[in-house]
Parts: structure tokens; C-alpha cells; sequence
């Protein structure tokens, strides 16, 4: 049945050695197999687990890094359009020219860099460049 060695390792040690099988030893062992294998699922199911939480963790961690350098260049940003802003209306043309254009670029890179933070601070749809539905252009949203 269970063939060479084994099968004289479940054989009852009585002494007549009438053949039969020693069914509490077996059962023994297969319980302690089983036990074995419970054990070794749940450290695999802990390791994933564990891997689990480190990679999402991980994850939050660079969600937040890219959030903060979104933020640091749109700020950057910022204040180029508000320095060369002021100079749209040089009364020397050439110069007004370049600063709408370097003001116009800035802003199209901050629409590029932080699409949400641009719409919800220009109420300009940062894809298409129209005015989003109950916003008035320019105007930042008001904090809940």
C-alpha cells in the first residue's frame, strides 16, 4: 500500500506480526505533516502580507514625493509668472511681447506639471484651456 519502508514503519510491532497497519502511528503522522505545512503557509502568508504593506507604503511614500515636487515647480512657476507678469505692460513692445510669451509658457508648464492644483487655482480646465463649468477664469477656488 504506501510501498518499501514505509510500510514497514506503519506495521503494527506486535508480536504475532500479523500485518497489520499501525493506523495510530500514521495518523500520527500525517497530523504532524499537516501541522508542519499549517506553519509554513502562515510564516508565506505573513512574508506576502508583509511585502504587501511595505510596497503600498512604499508606494504612498513616492505618491507623496512626486505631490511634493508638483507643488515646489508650480510654485516655481509662480513666481516667474508674477515677475515678468508686470512687464506684459512695458510700454517697449518687444518686451511686453516676451513677457506674455514667458508668462503664457509658465503657465502652460504649471497646467502640465500639477493639472488639479492649476484648475482648481485658475478654474481653467488644464487639457482643453476652457473655463471649467461653475468657474469664472482666474478666480482660485474658495477652501471648504
Amino acid at each position: 500500500m504506501f510501498g518499501g519502508q514505509d510500510e514497514e514503519r506503519y506495521m503494527a510491532a506486535d508480536e504475532g506480526g500479523n500485518g497489520k497497519l499501525d493506523i495510530k502511528k500514521l495518523l500520527s503522522d500525517i497530523l504532524h505533516k499537516l501541522e508542519s505545512l499549517e506553519k509554513k503557509l502562515d510564516e508565506e502568508v505573513e512574508a506576502r502580507r508583509d511585502l504587501t504593506e511595505s510596497a503600498t507604503e512604499t508606494l504612498i511614500n513616492y505618491s507623496k514625493s512626486i505631490e511634493a515636487l508638483q507643488q515646489g515647480t508650480f510654485a516655481m512657476l509662480s513666481m516667474h509668472i508674477d515677475i515678468v507678469g508686470p512687464r506684459r505692460n512695458h510700454p517697449d513692445p518687444a518686451v511686453a511681447e516676451e513677457a506674455a510669451n514667458h508668462a503664457k509658457l509658465a503657465m502652460e508648464a504649471q497646467a502640465w506639471v500639477a493639472p488639479t492644483l492649476f484648475e482648481n487655482l485658475y478654474g481653467i480646465s488644464a487639457e482643453t484651456g476652457e473655463t471649467l463649468p461653475g468657474r469664472e477664469a482666474g478666480v482660485k477656488l474658495q477652501q471648504a
